[in-house]
């Protein structure tokens, strides 16, 4: 995923923010654009009932966001995503993180994750996958943004880019909708401005 304008939007929206919204950051702005992708592909957005032996949809997107606490990794949820603007979710989002780095946590914001994002790259990690947080049916990895050699119209030129994984259970989710899905994610990223205006925020 090239995130040349990702950045740009983010830098952008910080400068023109007011407080008391909070700045954005890649993880906010992966999250939202996690949540609109699960809007358009509910399919992602399930679980697998092995009593029944059947898919159910849930009823929310929770994104569960994976948190390193002093070495271990905690996934705290953001519940209702959907239809939250990018600065609720962000300023949730900070909120989930300071709670878990202060190890003040309550059961009940680990509960009712729906999909989880997993972030390396602030370990200069390239690429990975993530194992998924059952019943979940997939997870999201997030790779190091930084510069690389890549080819736009026929010339070579730097920009920076990330790798994503995407982890499916394939009872739930096939490798077509997976791609789809992931895909989507992609657009959003690349496409950044879309999300913001999606909550009317954009320049305000």
């Amino acid at each position: 995923v090239r995130t040349d304008e990702l950045r740009r939007v983010r830098d952008q929206v910080n400068v023109e923010s007011k407080d008391p919204r909070p700045r954005l950051t890649y993880t906010h702005l992966i999250i939202k654009a996690s949540a609109l992708a699960l809007e358009k592909f509910p399919e992602a957005n399930a679980m697998y009932r092995p009593v029944e032996r059947d898919v159910a949809l849930f009823g929310q997107i929770n994104v569960g966001l994976a948190v390193d606490v002093n070495d271990e990794l905690v996934a705290p949820t953001i519940k209702g995503c959907q239809g939250q603007s990018i600065f609720q979710l962000a300023q949730e989002a900070n909120e989930l993180i300071q709670r878990a780095r202060m190890r003040k946590l309550q059961p009940n914001d680990y509960a009712d994750g729906t999909f989880t994002i997993s972030n390396l790259g602030m370990f200069g990690v390239d690429r990975f996958f993530a194992i998924i947080t059952p019943p979940q049916s997939s997870i999201l990895s997030v790779g190091n943004i930084r510069p690389r050699a890549i080819v736009v119209d026929d010339e070579l030129t730097i920009g920076t880019m990330t790798t994503l994984g995407l982890s499916v259970d394939h009872r739930v989710l096939d490798g077509v909708k997976a791609s789809q899905f992931l895909g989507e994610i992609r657009r959003l990223l690349e496409s950044p401005e879309e999300m913001i205006r999606d909550a009317h925020e954009f320049g305000a």
